[in-house]
């Protein structure tokens, strides 16, 4: 009876083994599906960059053209994946400088940048520097003409050579002179006038052409410049004009566009290629509504910009004879237009003359 007992033990000792084998091989193999279940289900997040507060800058409630349009991506891009494909917006430059985004999406450690500058760009991807040129548009129409034109397409390809991927070229806007001492009707208005502009080679040179004195001076620095007067004027898109309050200390506003400002959507090219042909798909389609909803703001607000600064004592003054200072700066266009290749010298040409036909 002990013998068989014993058997018994035995028999269901290893009975009890075998069952918690059979055991642990299911349950190594329900953990070897549930990951592959939850890749599939995890969206792909991307890191946008812009450099611009969440806040319009002057309108009490409202954001900042560059949040609006990529909330407006955000949203399109979530909504058309089902949650598949997500976007983190990190604004006011939270990712890093403008250059330094540059060189981060370069690696993949950032994503994509909605508007980058392309004096930023250029920086980076050399051939945007067709755009280095004063009075290179005339209008944002003509800035949005070009964008769709095939030159355009050219020169987003570029973007390939650097590890980037480009998708379009928005808010064609202009830095305009504002100053202390009299309205700019007139070439020779300029003669003499202390004027703090951007630091690149040829921003001076057209200023300078012009006969105003640069001056290099700190952006921080340049509202107690024109209260102390050690410049007589500055030069920048609206936006920035008014919401710095430059317009306390100046009152003449010339809208003469000497040096145009556009901006490139730009995205690492590594993380392009790790997206599905649908997600690559849906950015493609989403992107351009983004920018539409992007130069729709700026636009508004360039005109209630306008009205603002008229009410605080601004004189606007329109130039008499536009040709005329584009021909003071054709110095320029002489120095610098050599240093780019027959292609992109073409590219230039090309955008000169869609104006002129404007």
């Amino acid at each position: 009876m002990k013998k068989v007992m014993s058997l018994l033990a035995g028999i269901m000792a290893i009975a009890m083994m075998l069952t918690a084998c059979g055991s642990s091989s299911s349950s190594s193999s329900t953990p070897s599906s549930t990951p592959a279940k939850e890749e599939s289900s995890t969206p792909v997040v991307l890191k946008l960059h812009h450099a611009q507060a969440t806040t319009h800058p002057f309108k009490e409630g409202e954001l900042h053209p560059y949040q609006a349009g990529a909330e407006l991506l955000a949203k399109l891009v979530n909504e058309k994946s089902n949650g598949s494909l997500q976007i983190e917006i990190y604004p006011a430059g939270s990712l890093g400088e403008d250059e330094e985004v540059m060189e981060l999406m370069r690696e993949g450690i950032v994503d994509m940048s909605l508007v980058m500058p392309v004096s930023k760009a250029s920086g980076t991807i050399s051939e945007l520097n067709v755009f280095n040129f004063p009075f290179l548009f005339v209008s944002e129409d003509h800035g949005l003409n070009f964008a769709k034109s095939e030159s355009a397409q050219k020169l987003l390809g570029y973007a390939d050579n650097y590890d980037l991927k480009a998708f379009g070229f928005s808010t064609f806007l202009f830095r305009y002179p504002l100053n202390t001492k009299m309205d700019i009707t007139k070439v020779s208005d300029f003669d003499g006038l202390k004027l703090r502009t951007m630091g690149t080679p040829a921003a001076l040179d057209a200023y300078a052409a012009l006969g105003a004195t640069t001056v290099s001076m700190d952006y921080g620095e340049l509202y107690s410049g024109l209260q102390l007067g050690q410049i007589d004027g500055v030069e920048n898109d609206m936006l920035t004009l008014l919401s710095n309050k430059y317009y306390e200390q100046a009152k003449h506003l010339s809208m003469v566009p000497v040096w145009p400002f556009a901006s490139v959507t730009l995205m690492s090219k590594g993380s392009w290629e790790a997206l599905s042909p649908e997600h690559q798909s849906i950015l493609d389609e989403c992107i351009p509504l983004a920018l539409d909803e992007i130069n729709n703001r700026y636009r508004e607000s360039i005109e209630d910009a306008k009205d603002i600064l008229a009410e605080n004592g601004v004189v606007i003054s329109e130039p008499t004879d536009m040709q005329s200072f584009v021909s003071a700066v054709q110095c320029v266009y002489d120095t610098y237009l050599p240093e780019l290749s027959p292609e992109l010298q073409e590219i230039v040409q090309e955008i000169v003359a869609m104006g002129t036909k404007g």
